[in-house]
């Protein structure tokens, strides 16, 4: 069973509110199976190559997917709810550490905390839990997630950035690029008026 089977199912990651409405998920579900290989239908393709710029997906996926994406277009949600599956999953090996990283402890980071959390009250995933603490959850297949805000990884992020930007210009369009929304910062006409000058 993969993410996508899960999240259609009522009894396992269908039974969150979030994914009553599957239709709202279309274009993560594209992503989700672009990025494993999974054979896209025609809709599928058409956003494949409208996101990306590429005339189909890669046989057998990608390592590793770049989303570039507002604010409310459900990455949090769509990636919290995937570490927790992955988790508790044959995909992640026994001792690994599942970590992701939010913004800060009102923000993001609190928000894919919660969302983590909401998986394993689901009754199919509950008995997976054996410890939780405020910061982690260890489960009884011996992985740990955990969601440390950005002021406990920032030597991370200079090295994540330098490998997605690295990719992207040494390899072209080798690295999938998925933008499911965008904002533009408006320039009020105040501001417009004090650069002129």
């Amino acid at each position: 069973m993969n993410l996508l089977d899960a999240l259609r199912d009522r009894s396992l990651l269908g039974a969150l509110p979030a994914f009553a409405d599957l239709r709202s998920w279309a274009q993560w579900f594209t992503y989700e199976k672009a990025r494993r290989g999974v054979p896209l239908d025609g809709r599928e393709l058409e956003d494949f190559r409208r996101f990306t710029g590429r005339t189909a997906p890669q046989a057998g996926g990608y390592r590793a997917g770049l989303v570039l994406t507002g604010r409310q277009a459900g990455k949090t949600r769509w990636l919290a709810t995937s570490a927790a599956f992955e988790a508790v999953s044959a995909t992640a090996a026994p001792g690994a550490f599942v970590t992701f990283v939010g913004q800060d402890l009102r923000g993001a980071q609190r928000a894919a905390w919660a969302y983590v959390r909401e998986v394993f009250d689901l009754p199919a995933f509950r008995g997976e839990v054996l410890r939780q603490t405020q910061d982690t959850i260890e489960l009884r297949s011996g992985v740990t997630l955990a969601v440390p805000p950005l002021r406990e990884r920032k030597d991370d992020l200079v090295p994540l950035a330098k490998f997605f930007l690295g990719r992207v210009r040494s390899r072209g369009k080798a690295c999938a690029t998925w933008p499911c929304s965008w904002t533009r910062r408006r320039t009020s006409s105040r501001a417009r008026a004090e650069r002129s000058t």
